[in-house]
């Protein structure tokens, strides 16, 4: 079973799990020529990413809690990626999220499926859905 956290810490290579060797290696070469022609902007611009995402997700993380949401629709997929969109209830109150998984695991995702969602406990509108 993949790590929930590897998925949501590494928005890039994700997505590159559905690819084949090949193209994993070609787009990581792209990767490195780009950085070498951008004097290294592209690794920063992915660490900012990384960082920012982990700012937002380590609380989830250490101190969400955890409740039962259900899917109401699966977007996509749309590239690489396909989009789930959630809802679930804390104290009566509903609330939305939606998670971006690698589009090969579209075929896992349907309507009114059982979804786990993290919630941050002082605001419930900061959610992430967790993979099954």
């Amino acid at each position: 079973m993949p790590d929930v956290y590897h998925y949501q810490m590494e928005p890039i290579a994700k997505s590159l799990r559905t690819r084949s060797p090949l193209v994993r290696g070609l787009f990581w070469a792209c990767i490195v020529y780009v950085s070498v022609l951008s004097l290294g902007l592209a690794p920063l611009l992915i660490a900012l990413t990384r960082a920012k995402q982990a700012r937002r997700l380590d609380p989830l993380f250490e101190h969400g809690v955890a409740c039962e949401g259900e899917v109401t629709h699966v977007l996509g997929p749309g590239g690489w990626t396909v989009s789930i969109a959630y809802i679930f209830t804390v104290a009566g109150k509903r609330y939305t999220g939606h998670m971006e998984y690698p589009a090969r695991l579209r075929e896992d995702w349907h309507a009114g499926d059982a979804v786990t969602v993290l919630y941050a406990p002082h605001d419930p509108a900061d959610n992430i859905g967790l993979f099954r």
